[in-house]
């Protein structure tokens, strides 16, 4: 149906442009492109959300698929749009999704079943309802209060992206973090979600460390720079405990991990914070000096954290963070 639309969109353009160039060449007075009387609704047909809401119904009846979310919202100006969170299964006997948003002028999103996703991405067409635990957060509503309804898409690895709807068509929010979301969290309490994520290393990890990325909504993109998360991150630095010392009095000897896993979620936080880049990392540097050498496994597991540092927080001849 949209194809029609923009068929007689364009068919009746060019007639309406045609009689005006024929016009133009025939004079030298000015000429509008739209004849006098003639008015853009007169030559584009009336948006209809019930005729769109039908071509869904329609493809969901012949793809068997489940309706697992059906959700009315508006937009601002109190325009109308109705979400769609779908399910089914693949002649393999996988489960697939598809999420379809439908407004008076189309459908503006639609992502699965079975979409083949862009090299290096990851295919997210599931739709996350809620991002907090309980309910709350949900799509379909503003969740960055820009003013327009968002929905949040997942993939079966437990990430998620975040996705603006506009009247006319849709597109996800850039996203700066280190690794995709998986959770959310308020870290400037103004009651929006923030998308966080853990990053992790490949193989075994006995070090552990709990290295949390938070991206907060600014300048309409997630950012991991922004004014309120970098006072964050300093806060959590502040109240990190230090690297557990060999000297402290009546306390049991600090294990290395334990030494290695405090010293890398302080500099995590320091560094998100904006911190010299030299200062932070030549600190932790020393914390694991003063353990070595290490064993095998810890010490694989260091050098995987150690490069990754490094690579997010590149020493610059400033001495900088990024």
């Amino acid at each position: 149906m949209a194809a029609s639309i923009l068929t007689k969109v364009l068919g009746a353009c060019g007639v309406v442009l045609a009689a005006a160039w024929a016009a133009g060449c025939a004079s030298d007075h000015n000429v509008s492109p739209w004849p006098t009387g003639i008015r853009w609704t007169d030559v584009v047909s009336p948006a209809d959300l019930d005729e769109h809401l039908a071509r869904v119904r329609a493809e969901i009846a012949s793809a068997a698929m489940t309706v697992d979310v059906e959700r009315r919202g508006k937009f601002p100006d109190g325009q109308p749009l109705v979400l769609f969170g779908l399910s089914a299964t693949d002649a393999l006997g996988r489960p697939v999704h598809a999420v379809r948003v439908v407004t008076r002028y189309g459908i503006v999103l639609a992502v699965g079943p079975g979409d083949a996703p862009e090299r290096g991405r990851v295919a997210r067409t599931r739709l996350v309802d809620s991002l907090a635990s309980g309910g709350g957060w949900s799509s379909g509503t503003d969740l960055n209060s820009d003013g327009l309804p968002d929905v949040v898409l997942g993939a079966d690895d437990g990430t998620y992206e975040i996705w603006g709807v506009h009247p006319q068509g849709s597109s996800p929010y850039p996203m700066q973090g280190a690794v995709a979301p998986t959770t959310a969290m308020d870290v400037n309490e103004d009651g929006l979600p923030d998308p966080a994520g853990m990053l992790h290393i490949a193989g075994p990890d006995p070090i552990g460390p709990r290295l949390m990325e938070v991206t907060v909504f600014d300048g309409g993109e997630y950012r991991v720079d922004a004014p309120s998360l970098r006072q964050w991150h300093a806060r959590q630095a502040a109240q990190a405990s230090e690297p557990p010392r060999e000297d402290d009095a009546g306390a049991p000897a600090p294990s290395t991990t334990d030494v290695l896993r405090a010293a890398l979620e302080r500099a995590w936080h320091r560094l998100r914070s904006g911190e010299p880049a030299k200062r932070v990392l030549d600190e932790v540097d020393a914390a694991a000096q003063k353990r070595a050498p290490l064993e095998p496994g810890v010490a694989q597991a260091w050098v995987m954290w150690r490069g990754k540092l490094r690579d997010l927080f590149p020493v610059t001849d400033k001495a900088t963070a990024p």
